[in-house]
C-alpha cells in the first residue's frame, strides 16, 4: 500500500519521540543491572531499525510518484514551524 510522504513523516516523528524515551531508559539503566541495560539497549536498537525503515519508505514515497512537488509543499514545515530543507 502506497503512503504519502506526509504519512511517513508522522511515523518518523513518532519514532523519534520513542527513541528519546529509549535514550532516557539507557541512561537510567546505566547504573542498574546489566540485564536492565541490555533490555534498554535492545529496545533502542529496534527503534533505530524501525526509524531507518520509515525513513527509507518516506524517501520512496517522494521518488516513486509524479506528484512529488505537491507532497513536499504540503509537508514543508515541521512541528516547530521550521521550513524543511532550509539551513
Amino acid at each position: 500500500m502506497w503512503c504519502s510522504f506526509a504519512e511517513h513523516r508522522v511515523k518518523i516523528l513518532e519514532t523519534a519521540k520513542v527513541l528519546v524515551e529509549n535514550t532516557k531508559a539507557l541512561v537510567n539503566s546505566a547504573g542498574s543491572s546489566q540485564q536492565a541495560l541490555a533490555d534498554a539497549s535492545t529496545k533502542a536498537v529496534q527503534t533505530i531499525t524501525n526509524q531507518a525503515e520509515f525513513v527509507k519508505n518516506a524517501v520512496g514515497a517522494l521518488t516513486d510518484k509524479d506528484d512529488m512537488e505537491s507532497q513536499v509543499s504540503r509537508s514543508s514545515h515541521n512541528d516547530y514551524g521550521w521550513e524543511i530543507g532550509t539551513v
